[in-house]
C-alpha cells in the first residue's frame, strides 16, 4: 500500500512528470508515430477479422522477455532491409514487415531481448497465410471432397460429389474454405503459435528447430483433418451456412480435431525434447539511450519516406500491350487497377497484365467473392480445347458461369506454381484471363474467339 501511494503522489508531482516526459518523452512519441505510419499506410491491407482478433488476444501467451539485460539491434536490422527492399519489389508485404519490426525494435529497446515467437505471429497476422489459404486452398478442397466422399461411401451413404459439392437427396453442400467465417487454415497457425509459446514460457522450455517444424507439420495435418470431419458433419446433419448448427459443427471440429490434440502434442513434446529456455521478469523497464532515440527516428522517417510507393503502376507501355489485346467485337475500358475489361453482349472478359514472379496475382475467386459473389463448384476443364478453371457464380440477382487461366500467347496453365517458374526461367510474362457468361455453352462460343486473341497475345511480350 505504500507503494502504491508513494506512485500516486510521484504521479501527481509536476517536477516528476516533467523529468519523465523529458527522459521517455522523445522515445514514446516515436512509438506512437510509428504507429501512425502503419495505420496511414496499411489502411485495407491488414484484415480486421477473427484472426487478426485471436492474435492480438494471445499476444500476452505469445510474448515473452527471455533476457531482461540484453536489448539486441536484430529487428532494426530487419526493418532497414524491408525498408530498402519495399522500394525495389513494392508489394505491401515488405512494408507490412518493416513496420512490424520496428514496433518490435521498440519493444526490445525498453524490454530486454523477446522470444522468437513474435516474428511467426508478424507473418500469421499479414494477409499472406489468407491469400495462400484462397489460392492453395482449392487443391485441398477438391482432396477434401473426395476423401468426405470415400467416407460416405464406407457409412453406405449415397453421396454425390461434383468437385467440391456434394448432393445428397436433391441438398447441395459445398467445401468451403471457411469456417463460421473464418479460415480454418489461418486459424490453426495463430492457435499453434500462441499454444507453443504458452508451453515454452509456461515450461521454461523450448522446442529446438527441426521439433517446432514437426509439430508445425503435424498441426496442418490435424487442420485438415479438422476440416474433413467439419464437411462429412455438415453433410450428415444437413447444416445449412449462416444457421446455429453449422457453426457449432465448425466450432466442435477445431476444438476436438485441433485444438485438445496439438495442446497435448506441443506439451508431450516440450518436456521430451525442450531445451531449457529462461524467461526474465518483465516488471523493469529499460530507458533507452541516445543511440536508440537516433535509430528510432530513422526507422520511423523510412516508414514515411518510402509507405507512399505501394504497388507498381501501369506503364503507358504496358496500357498499349493491352489495348493491343483488344478483340472485334468487344468494347474495351481500362480499370484504375490496370486490368483490361472487354464486354460484349452476354460476355466479361478480363485481362490483367503480368506482375514478376514472385507478385501477388489477381486471383479471380478472391475477387469475385469480394464483388459479393459465391464462387461455387470451382473444378480444371478443357474448354475448347483449353485447360482452365471453371466455376457457378452466384448471388442473391444473378447465376453466371466464369473460367480463369494464366497466358502468355505461347502456353497457358491453371497453376499458379507454373506460371511462376515459367517466368523465373525467363519466359514472357502471363497474363490472367478471367471470361464470365451466362451459361456453359456461351463460355465454349467465347473461349473459341479467344483462341484467335492469343495469335495477337503471341506479338505483344510482357
Amino acid at each position: 500500500m505504500t507503494e502504491l501511494v508513494a506512485k500516486l503522489q510521484w504521479s501527481t508531482d509536476p517536477q516528476a512528470l516533467l523529468l519523465w516526459l523529458k527522459r521517455w518523452g522523445p522515445f514514446v512519441g516515436l512509438g506512437l508515430v510509428a504507429l501512425l505510419a502503419g495505420w496511414v499506410n496499411l489502411r485495407g491491407y491488414l484484415l480486421p477479422e477473427f484472426n487478426t482478433l485471436l492474435a492480438l488476444i494471445g499476444l500476452p501467451f505469445v510474448l515473452y522477455v527471455r533476457d531482461r539485460e540484453r536489448r539486441p539491434g536484430r529487428f532494426a536490422g530487419l526493418a532497414l532491409l524491408m525498408l530498402v527492399l519495399f522500394p525495389v519489389l513494392q508489394i505491401k508485404f515488405a512494408f507490412h514487415l518493416a513496420w512490424c519490426f520496428v514496433l518490435l525494435f521498440f519493444v526490445e529497446s525498453v524490454r530486454g531481448k523477446l522470444n522468437s515467437m513474435p516474428v511467426a505471429l508478424v507473418f500469421v497476422l499479414s494477409p499472406l497465410p489468407h491469400y495462400l489459404a484462397s489460392v492453395l486452398g482449392f487443391p485441398l478442397r477438391l482432396w477434401l471432397s473426395s476423401a468426405a466422399g470415400a467416407v460416405f461411401r464406407l457409412l453406405g451413404m449415397e453421396v454425390e460429389v461434383r468437385g467440391n459439392l456434394f448432393l445428397r437427396d436433391g441438398e447441395e453442400f459445398a467445401v468451403d474454405p471457411a469456417c463460421t467465417g473464418i479460415h480454418l487454415f489461418v486459424t490453426g497457425l495463430v492457435l499453434f503459435v500462441i499454444l507453443l509459446s504458452y508451453q515454452e514460457k509456461r515450461s521454461g522450455k523450448g522446442l529446438p528447430g527441426w521439433g517446432q517444424g514437426g509439430t508445425l507439420v503435424v498441426a496442418v495435418g490435424l487442420v485438415l483433418l479438422a476440416n474433413l470431419m467439419r464437411i462429412v458433419g455438415l453433410v450428415l446433419l444437413r447444416s445449412a451456412p449462416e444457421t446455429f448448427s453449422h457453426d457449432a459443427v465448425g466450432l466442435a471440429s477445431l476444438l476436438f480435431y485441433f485444438v485438445l490434440p496439438i495442446y497435448f502434442l506441443l506439451g508431450w513434446a516440450t518436456r521430451k525434447w525442450g531445451r531449457n529456455r529462461s524467461v526474465a521478469p518483465t516488471r523493469r523497464l529499460h530507458l533507452p539511450g541516445t543511440r536508440r532515440t537516433i535509430l528510432g527516428a530513422v526507422l520511423v522517417a523510412g516508414l514515411f519516406a518510402v509507405g507512399p510507393w505501394g504497388q507498381k503502376p501501369v506503364s503507358t507501355e504496358q496500357i498499349a500491350r493491352l489495348n493491343a489485346m483488344a478483340t472485334p467485337g468487344y468494347t474495351s475500358c481500362l480499370t484504375d487497377a490496370g486490368i483490361l475489361a472487354l464486354e460484349a453482349e452476354g460476355a466479361l472478359v478480363y485481362l490483367k497484365p503480368p506482375v514478376p514472379f514472385y507478385g501477388a496475382d489477381h486471383y479471380p475467386e478472391i475477387c469475385w467473392r469480394a464483388s459479393g459473389f459465391r464462387v461455387r463448384a470451382p473444378q480444371v476443364q478443357v474448354v475448347a480445347g483449353t485447360e482452365m478453371m471453371v466455376a457457378r457464380l452466384e448471388n442473391e440477382e444473378q447465376r453466371m458461369v466464369t473460367a480463369w487461366w494464366y497466358d502468355n500467347g505461347a502456353a497457358s496453365t491453371t497453376s499458379t506454381f507454373d506460371w511462376r517458374w515459367r517466368q523465373l526461367c525467363g519466359e514472357a510474362g502471363f497474363f490472367l484471363v478471367n471470361v464470365t457468361v451466362a451459361d456453359q455453352d456461351e463460355l465454349t462460343c467465347v473461349i473459341r474467339e479467344w483462341q484467335g486473341a492469343r495469335v495477337i497475345a503471341r506479338s505483344v511480350r510482357f
